[in-house]
């Protein structure tokens, strides 16, 4: 103990600040459970997940950017620099991955009147994706896209004061939680709204351990580039990194890529990956299949190393909206992928939906239903297809 002492003794200066306590993973996944509580009741799961969301994601900036701008101006100041210059610099854009503009400061929004406040919280978050436009990722409608805090109807004033008090009550910055451990925590209140959406979860939810068997099966490497073509909220890329992670590689030399049509999930999936902390990731937002965005500079799917998704239902069905008519042009994206319905003249095997069900298949050996192209498959899934299979069988193959 006298050693101890005389330790602390020749430090230059005395130590009158406590160690930063940082938040367990069941303190912050109470912690966000209460944040949801506040909300239930008015709106559906649907609904009022987006304002979580956006407020989790607006805190979590907002705080790491304070802990930046502090950080960086106590090194310059001890370097023996002015305070007001030091702050100046240390809120250079070039030193920070993104930017919170002081107008749009947590604390700032978080004080003004009840009545204005929907308004403040909507401007706040609008000058964060202008400011941040420059980044590669930029945050571009993951704050404002379908969120709107003046919905009274939606989200009362009191409730939102309470989110907003219940989010300032805790300090999000990385001294007190680590991306890692935000994430997960991220990760668990996604999978606790999709819960309570019930069988509608699966349009923007996989189970984790879904996922880790994906991952275990694919077994991505770093330098990999992966594509999830619906990715819904991100969990199955997520995956693939805690994979490689597990198996001592570099997660900062493996490239992301994934198309989401949903834009609220499309959001949330964007969210995410920043949340998680991920340095290389590119997300796309619309219909793969209809759409895809992911292509060359020849315009050209784009290929990568491993594709890992769980689509819908609806993939596999050919969905409800019609097809455009395949094209000969190679430079098109869709001469390669051709019409999953027999209404064009995408397959020489299936007979027109115009033509009578009873007409023989161009090849009686094999069988329209036997066709390995991916059209057949998703044609013979459709109802009228689904009434000739039950009373036709393929002829076996001599």
């Amino acid at each position: 103990m006298k050693h101890r002492f005389e330790q602390l003794a020749l430090l230059a200066e005395p130590i009158v600040v406590r160690p930063t306590r940082r938040m367990t993973q069941g303190e912050l996944e109470s912690y966000l459970d209460k944040a949801a509580d506040i909300l239930r009741g008015n709106a559906d799961h649907s609904e009022f997940r987006g304002y979580v969301f956006a407020l989790l994601f607006y805190k979590r900036i907002n705080d790491c950017y304070g802990e930046e701008v502090r950080t960086q101006a106590d090194t310059l100041i001890k370097a023996g620099l002015p305070q007001e210059q030091a702050l100046q610099l240390a809120r250079d854009p070039q030193n920070h991955h993104f930017i919170v503009p002081e107008a749009a400061d947590w604390n700032t929004v978080a004080r003004t009147a009840k009545g204005q406040l929907g308004q403040a919280l909507n401007d706040a978050m609008l000058a964060i994706e202008r400011t941040n436009a420059h980044r590669q990722n930029n945050f571009d409608g993951i704050l404002t896209g379908k969120i709107d805090f003046n919905k009274q109807d939606e989200l009362p004033r009191d409730k939102l004061v309470n989110l907003i008090n219940h989010f300032g009550s805790q300090t999000f910055d990385r001294a007190h939680v680590s991306d890692d451990l935000f994430g997960n925590a991220y990760e668990y209140l996604i999978r606790n709204f999709a819960s309570k959406a019930g069988k509608s979860s699966g349009e923007f939810y996989t189970p984790a351990e879904v996922g880790f068997l994906m991952s275990e099966m694919l077994e991505p490497k770093a330098g990999m580039s992966i594509c999830d073509w619906a990715s819904g909220s991100g969990g199955l890329l997520l995956q693939c990194i805690r994979y490689v992670k597990k198996h001592g590689g570099d997660v900062r030399q493996l490239f992301l890529h994934g198309q989401e049509s949903n834009v609220a999930t499309y959001n949330i999936s964007r969210i995410n990956m920043i949340l998680h902390g991920i340095p290389v990731w590119e997300h796309k937002q619309g219909d793969s299949l209809r759409d895809p965005r992911h292509l060359t500079s020849a315009n050209r799917l784009e290929a990568f190393d491993r594709v890992i998704m769980n689509p819908l239902s609806r993939w596999r069905t050919g969905g409800t909206t019609p097809w455009p008519a395949a094209t000969s042009s190679a430079a098109s994206p869709s001469a390669c992928r051709p019409p999953p319905m027999a209404t064009g003249p995408g397959c020489s095997r299936l007979p027109s939906r115009s033509r009578t069900m009873t007409r023989k298949p161009a090849n009686p050996a094999r069988g329209w239903w036997s066709c390995p192209r991916a059209c057949c498959f998703a044609a013979s899934r459709n109802r009228p297809w689904k009434r000739m299979a039950r009373t036709r069988r393929p002829t076996p193959n001599t």
